[in-house]
């Protein structure tokens, strides 16, 4: 039988994608949870779920924590990650750590019915109504250093969090504000997150 888990804290646009998925797959056993820990319950105890329809903003977890995690605990599990974030560099993240598909809330029912059909059958989809913008894109690590820039560490304190040397960090640094055309760290801490390279 197809096994549904359907993860979101807002119980309106859950509510009201219960009533979609009904609608849409009349066969399926339906799940839901509002929670990393509610879905990991559900998860525990139902161990032929087909498909997870994931919000990453949900109590329990920051930025995408709860994505990887679940991808971590079952890799084999296809998860389509289901949100209002949907930058072009957040979606990127969202495949690094193993996202099977993305579908924006922003989309109309039509658009939202059509990617849930293609995701059913296995299919790998990412739709979003707006226009993907150019994007550069930057290895976990270089993230992990404008995450510790935005705590306001040294080039030393960062190099010792993340064991690289000194210089390493320095040049790390002047190569992230060059490419995103930046005079100093505060301004490349704040365009990073404008652009969705960091969700909290």
């Amino acid at each position: 039988m197809l096994k549904i888990v359907h993860t979101d804290d807002h119980d309106i646009f859950r509510d009201g994608m219960k009533l979609l998925l009904t609608q849409l797959f009349p066969e399926a056993e339906l799940l839901e949870a509002d929670s990393l820990e509610q879905l990991e319950a559900v998860l525990a105890e139902h161990l032929d779920v087909s498909l997870v329809l994931l919000d990453i903003r949900i109590p329990g977890v920051e930025g995408l924590a709860g994505l990887k995690h679940i991808k971590q605990s079952y890799p084999i599990l296809p998860v389509i990650v289901m949100s209002t974030v949907d930058q072009a560099a957040s979606i990127q993240q969202m495949v690094a750590l193993g996202a099977d598909g993305f579908i924006s809330k922003d989309l109309d029912k039509a658009s939202i019915v059509s990617a849930l059909k293609r995701a059913i059958t296995g299919e790998r989809v990412f739709v979003s109504p707006h226009h993907a913008e150019p994007f550069l894109q930057l290895s976990p690590r270089k993230i992990e250093l404008i995450k510790l820039l935005e705590q306001g560490l040294s080039n030393k304190e960062i190099a010792d969090q993340i064991r690289l040397s000194s210089s390493t960090v320095r040049d790390y640094v002047s190569e992230l504000l060059t490419l995103f055309e930046c005079d100093n760290r505060t301004q490349l801490v704040t365009k990073v997150r404008k652009l969705g390279y960091i969700i909290d």
